[in-house]
């Protein structure tokens, strides 16, 4: 991978795609649909144990990380901070397990901001 070169934008399009119908329906307040237009950064061109991936709406931030490893360990969070207003995320989310489809719950939400 080359430094700078963004190898993660495309499964963490996938991941993040994973939990939107999920927040459409249990969390409407949020206003976060299929139509919610997002753009990504990376946060670090490695692969990681843990990979993290930041998306941005108009309203939100997404930090998206997922544990690089094999059933029942390969889990993906999200954490969200309204943009703007918020200095630390208000909602985190999280699929225990990619491989056997779970559906998001909620989780503690992180104290901090992670980059």
């Amino acid at each position: 991978m080359v430094e700078g070169e963004d190898g993660l934008g495309e499964y963490a399009t996938e991941l993040r795609d994973r939990f939107i119908p999920w927040l459409t329906a249990s969390h409407p307040e949020l206003g976060i649909t299929d139509d919610t237009v997002w753009t990504g950064t990376i946060v670090s061109p490695q692969w990681l144990v843990v990979s993290h991936y930041l998306f941005f709406s108009e309203e939100w931030e997404m930090h998206l990380s997922w544990h690089v490893m094999i059933l029942p360990y390969d889990w993906a969070k999200i954490d969200l901070r309204h943009r703007f207003d918020e200095f630390k995320p208000s909602y985190a989310f999280e699929i225990s397990s990619l491989d056997a489809n779970s559906e998001p719950v909620p989780i503690e939400v992180p104290e901090t901001v992670w980059r």
